[in-house]
């Protein structure tokens, strides 16, 4: 889908500059999770890319290492996207990445096996006698089971304090708790991915996941495959994570003019049209009447929106970074202990966490 774009704005710059050389634009395949971290080796050596694709919580360690040039149409991204993901590739007041899509988790099932009333909560998903699958261990623990987390103070209330945090809030010990001891049943414990071959085989019915992998879903179960937003746990909705998508530009690009202009280009109302055409995935554009209608009128894309609008956003200053290990450790020895646990660990677990986290 890339490629076509890349292949307009090369005959774009072609004609505004007929004098100049031909843009050729090469893709490398790299995890979106790990793109800033290379930066931080490939950026000095030389080998790094213009551009990089990234999720926003990784920003501060970006501008913590000096690997992004600043955005130098500020106002105009700023004014032609969602103040959400703006902010989200904002840091210091400098926004330093152009934005491109918005994304949240939902739950992907297969509907031959569960109804979408069957995901109103975690109480009529045991009912139902099927399986979901949530990472509720490992790798992803932290991001996918952070809906339950539904009160828990994130480094402030705009995501900016770095020693404002609290995991173990009142609610959010109580839905955890409620998770392991009511409803764990219901759950197989894996990563999304895996979970993708278990629905092929019908050994879970649903899987709690990002947008990433709907169109693999779709691809496995055909017309069976549906979205819903998380289920409620004892009647209190969850909040899940959200994050944005967006394209810096290198501090060590030999090509920073044309590579700001690419990553504009990548951006723009059609660019972001085209990718929910072809992709499904929520544009940050405002202000295009046929963006909005495409979205209305569709039921996935509506399920993406409503599960984004109950979200928070993950924060994208440096201490974020610091989050994910201790949150994982403790998202695994709580489900580890689910048959035995107490109110009373739980908190005492989240305020390890969260302690650790601080220091």
């Amino acid at each position: 889908m890339l490629s076509v774009v890349a292949e307009e704005f090369s005959a774009w710059y072609a004609e505004a500059y007929p004098l100049a050389p031909k843009v050729e634009v090469t893709f490398v395949p790299e995890s979106e999770g790990k793109s800033v971290s290379n930066l931080i080796l490939d950026g000095p050596s030389g080998n790094g890319p213009d551009i990089i694709a990234f999720v926003h919580d990784t920003l501060g360690t970006a501008v913590n290492n000096g690997l992004l040039d600043p955005v130098p149409y500020a106002s105009e991204i700023t004014s032609k996207n969602t103040p959400e993901s703006v902010s989200a590739f904002t840091f210091d007041d400098v926004l330093y990445a152009y934005p491109y899509v918005a994304e949240s988790i939902t739950v992907m099932y297969d509907s031959s096996k569960l109804q979408a009333s069957d995901l109103t909560s975690f109480a009529t998903l045991l009912a139902s006698g099927q399986k979901m699958a949530l990472a509720t261990t490992g790798d992803g623990s932290a991001y996918y089971t952070f809906g339950l987390f539904s009160d828990a103070i994130l480094f402030g209330a705009d995501g900016t304090n770095s020693t404002d945090l609290n995991l173990a809030t009142e609610q959010s010990v109580a839905n955890v708790y409620s998770f392991l001891h009511n409803y764990s049943a219901a759950i197989t414990d894996t990563d999304p991915d895996t979970a993708l071959s278990l629905l092929g085989t019908g050994e879970v019915a649903a899987v709690v996941t990002s947008p990433y992998l709907w169109s693999s879903v779709k691809t496995n179960l055909g017309a069976h495959a549906a979205l819903a937003t998380l289920p409620m746990i004892d009647g209190v909705d969850q909040r899940p994570f959200s994050g944005f998508k967006g394209y810096g530009v290198s501090k060590y690009s030999k090509n920073p003019t044309i590579a700001h202009l690419f990553a504009h280009y990548l951006t723009t109302e059609d660019s972001q049209y085209y990718r929910f055409h072809e992709k499904g995935y929520l544009p940050t554009y405002v202000g295009s009447s046929r963006i909005d209608t495409a979205i209305a009128s569709d039921p996935e894309a509506s399920v993406f929106k409503a599960s984004l609008e109950k979200s928070l956003a993950m924060p994208n200053i440096l201490a974020m970074a610091d989050y994910w290990s201790p949150m994982q450790d403790a998202c695994t020895q709580l489900w580890n202990e689910k048959d035995m646990i107490t109110p009373t660990e739980v908190q005492t677990i989240l305020e390890s966490a969260t302690t650790t986290i601080l220091s």
